[in-house]
């Protein structure tokens, strides 16, 4: 029983609109947040769990007060889950980034509850941050570019090895093209060489220095005695041993920059570089009188002396005409002179040098450099 009054003129105060509220905070056994003061702005680790506690402070039938929650990226959005009395949710594996939790509450009677938040700031591990990425490919660039110049510079290096290689290979088959592999003198093959390459740079010179300046090539052509003999009675081996014992005893004697060629066989030319012309005899005196003092020894005991017959003349032939007369003229005027040793009975020395003067010549004759022997046969003179 009871009575109930109600008096209309009586203004009630409008209900409070209920707010949801954040209870607690916690990730693993730490606890983030306890309920009292501001909630904070969470900062955990990527893959981090984390469980929020919260409540509808609204206690009549407290207990049919529903709640639904969710994680979203702060300007993103995602699904909400259903709603359930629970008053907590727990969330795992938290991916980095810059989340947002959010929770909505209702009461019993189906009143809005309000909405909660929570920023979280998830900071991914330091190999995965943004700024050491970038790094990692700054550096993996850097790598990439020393890697690059290493590689150009090992293969400027291979390119240099390699012409190094080839150039010590080009100019060992150059020396073994031109050497007469069993003297070590240069050959026939390299005397065509240093005339195409040398003879003119000494004719020009020849053209602006004075008589007395010593700048005449003495060309001696020298040609074993009696060679074909020492072959046929000792055998090639000996006679190979003779020609290294010549080839050596020239080198003996020679100045620094003459220069000696075999021409094959048993012949020789010996280059008296830089001299005046009439040094010719003296020159060639001395290559027989070498030759001569020489003895070489074969393996069974055997003495071998051999001896030599040489033809000199001079390049230029005309100091006044340098141009008239080539060396290969000069060269077969040498050949002429070691003719006239050998028939007049070897071991010995015989030269030519032009004493017709070069305006007495008469270059309108077709064979007009055969006068300077027919003219004047006498003028080969023996060196003894």
């Amino acid at each position: 029983s009871g009575v109930v009054r109600v008096d209309p003129s009586i203004s009630l105060p409008a209900p409070k609109t209920l707010q949801v509220l954040i209870r607690g905070i916690s990730s693993g056994d730490r606890s983030l947040y306890s309920g009292y003061g501001a909630v904070p702005a969470l900062s955990l680790a990527e893959g981090d769990s984390v469980r929020f506690g919260f409540a509808l402070p609204s206690y009549r039938a407290s207990e049919l007060n529903s709640y639904r929650s969710r994680i979203r990226l702060q300007g993103g959005n995602a699904e909400w889950s259903k709603w359930s009395n629970e008053v907590r949710r727990d969330f795992t594996n938290l991916p980095a980034g810059n989340l947002l939790f959010e929770v909505e509450a209702r009461d019993a009677a189906g009143a809005p509850g309000g909405l909660a938040s929570v920023p979280i700031t998830v900071i991914a591990p330091w190999y995965r941050r943004t700024s050491t990425l970038v790094a990692f490919w700054v550096a993996g660039l850097g790598l990439i570019v020393l890697a690059g110049q290493w590689r150009v510079r090992a293969l400027r290096a291979r390119s240099a090895e390699l012409e190094r290689l080839v150039a010590m290979k080009t100019e060992a088959l150059q020396l073994a093209a031109a050497t007469d592999p069993l003297t070590g003198l240069w050959n026939r093959h390299r005397f065509g060489e240093w005339v195409r390459e040398e003879v003119p740079a000494i004719t020009h010179n020849a053209r602006r220095v004075r008589a007395s300046d010593p700048v005449d090539v003495i060309v001696c052509a020298i040609d074993l005695d009696h060679f074909k003999h020492i072959n046929d009675r000792h055998g090639h081996a000996a006679g190979d041993l003779v020609l290294k014992a010549v080839a050596q005893r020239l080198q003996e004697i020679k100045r620094k920059d003459d220069l000696i060629f075999r021409f094959g066989g048993e012949e020789f030319i010996y280059l008296g570089m830089n001299r005046l012309r009439d040094e010719g005899g003296k020159l060639a005196s001395r290559i027989v009188e070498a030759l001569r003092e020489t003895t070489v020894e074969l393996e069974s005991g055997v003495l071998i002396d051999p001896t030599a017959s040489v033809g000199w003349s001079v390049y230029p032939f005309y100091r006044e005409r340098v141009d008239l007369f080539s060396m290969d003229f000069v060269l077969g005027v040498a050949d002429r002179a070691l003719y006239l040793a050998k028939e007049s009975g070897r071991n010995r020395a015989f030269g030519y040098v032009p004493d017709l003067a070069v305006d007495e010549i008469d270059r309108t004759h077709a064979d007009w450099r055969t006068q300077v022997f027919d003219r004047h046969p006498d003028l080969l003179k023996q060196v003894e």
